[in-house]
């Protein structure tokens, strides 16, 4: 199957997801392998502070292992929604980049089976991320935890060689790769409740993508290169909420080469400038010059893709160089973000801050073998007696996880939710 070498624009792209992929991997490795300075999975991930509005704005607090951080991140995200529409799943999302990287696999390997779902079944399931972003925003206001862990792949995937992962997590990641070989980006289609969340914004986001119904002449390229499979000839303006604005239809379009503009980037205030003013190939075609009509000015691209990327990084830099993102703490009720530790958070910094020596009401279940004694202290059990109860040394450290407990000393995990959960009585 004979591709298109990937164009200047794109290799770019390609290169910033893979960075912030490996960055991410990073971060999670350092934080399950109790490294301080290394925040947990959900706290660099935007849709902790989506899912967290309802329990800060009513309760003062954070929803278990979220903190102040998250808050941060949804700024950084809001302000490149506003500005660039959904870029930034096109551009920085981990799990996105991975799909798209199996479909390309998939591609070339089945060619003939390759994103061949019937439109009608595809524009069926495009609702299901609906119904999972409503049920996710109720369960984890409701219950104050973080409902969808087990069912995300994008913490499966990142903690695989944990013991934290749910069945519900391997199967929905083992279902998400296989279909990913054969559907493009299958789970942001139809299962990604921050996905849903980001395409509302394409609707309105400062910088959008046009197309020139006078200049187009409806050869289908665009569509046949967008991984979403929208429709970009039905309309003037592309607002789907599954346009990932990975700009590929813009660089296909043969029209574009020809100094026709027919698909491109525009702000809000692109037709505000007279066609007289517009200089090179920004010049209008001899079908669309007529007298007393304003000429779109185009937004370049490589500007769309420097905007789209500081507007995510620059709120996230700025908030660490000035000392306010902080990831330390966190907890249903902690109402200064530096609260309660998270359960499975190796290592008690910050764990004190705001606590006023008050035992946290915890589900004993949510014990991992990343699990701290200090952790555990908070939770209610007597670490003393504990120690005592297990025979274990007195002299073990708070910081000790329980997964090296149960290497050294064969202590089985099972027995200790039993006696945490009977503690916290």
């Amino acid at each position: 199957m004979r591709t298109r070498r990937p164009r200047a624009l794109q290799l770019v792209r390609y290169t910033i997801q893979t960075t912030v992929a490996a960055y991410v991997l990073v971060i999670v490795i350092a934080n399950t392998t109790g490294e301080r300075w290394a925040a947990n999975l959900h706290t660099i991930c935007p849709f902790g502070g989506v899912v967290n509005l309802y329990t800060y704005f009513v309760e003062g607090g954070y929803v278990a292992k979220l903190h102040a951080a998250v808050f941060v991140m949804l700024l950084a995200l809001l302000v490149g929604l506003i500005l660039t529409g959904k870029s930034f799943c096109g551009w920085i999302c981990p799990l996105g980049s991975i799909q798209q990287g199996l479909g390309w696999i998939g591609r070339r390997l089945w060619p003939r089976a390759y994103n061949k779902l019937p439109r009608w079944l595809d524009g069926a399931l495009q609702y299901l991320k609906w119904a999972v972003l409503v049920w996710v925003l109720v369960q984890t206001a409701r219950t104050g935890r973080l409902i969808f862990q087990d069912w995300d792949p994008y913490f499966t995937l990142y903690h695989i060689w944990t013991d934290e992962i749910a069945l519900t997590g391997y199967v929905v990641t083992a279902a998400t790769v296989v279909i990913s070989f054969f559907v493009p980006r299958p789970f942001c289609r139809y299962a990604c409740p921050l996905g849903a969340f980001n395409g509302i914004f394409n609707s309105f986001s400062f910088i959008r993508i046009k197309r020139d119904a006078q200049t187009c002449t409806d050869c289908g390229r665009c569509t046949k290169v967008c991984p979403v499979n929208i429709d970009l000839c039905a309309s003037t303006t592309i607002r789907s909420i599954e346009c990932t604005r990975c700009l590929q239809c813009i660089e296909a379009c043969p029209q574009n080469t020809r100094g026709c503009n027919t698909l491109g980037l525009h702000t809000w205030f692109s037709g505000l400038v007279p066609s007289g003013r517009s200089q090179g190939t920004d010049a209008p075609s001899p079908a669309s010059a007529k007298p007393g009509r304003s000429k779109r000015v185009p937004t370049s691209a490589w500007v769309f893709a420097a905007i789209a990327i500081a507007a995510f990084v620059l709120p996230i830099l700025i908030t660490n160089l000035t000392g306010d993102f902080k990831i330390a703490g966190g907890g249903r009720g902690s109402g200064n973000g530096g609260g309660r530790q998270e359960l499975i958070e190796p290592g008690l910094e910050g764990i004190e801050e705001g606590l006023d020596g008050a035992a946290m009401n915890v589900d004993y279940q949510q014990i991992r073998g990343s699990t701290t004694l200090g952790a555990m202290q908070f939770m209610g059990a007597d670490i003393g007696d504990f120690l005592a109860e297990f025979d274990l040394p007195q002299d073990i450290p708070l910081s000790t996880r329980l997964r090296d407990l149960a290497e050294q000393y064969g202590l089985p995990l099972s027995e200790v939710r039993a006696y945490v959960d009977h503690a916290a009585r």
